[in-house]
């Protein structure tokens, strides 16, 4: 993921928009609720997870969960 999509996707999280990401690495999609250093906070399930913005996509239409 490019710096400009994470920055993106952070400032649509801080302002209480429902962003979803896909760990490549992990196959994991989560709901981001925050960001910092390069890595996203992300809940997945009942866990919350810190993922590095280069193993993450953005999922769906804008990102955002179906």
């Amino acid at each position: 993921m490019t710096r400009q999509d994470y920055e993106n996707i952070c400032h649509a999280a801080f302002w209480g928009e429902e962003r979803i990401i896909e760990n490549r690495a992990l196959h994991e999609a989560g709901r981001v609720f925050n960001c910092r250093a390069d890595t996203f906070n992300v809940k997945v399930g009942g866990e919350w997870r810190q993922w590095g913005r280069q193993v993450c996509d953005e999922s769906g239409p804008e990102g955002r969960a179906a």
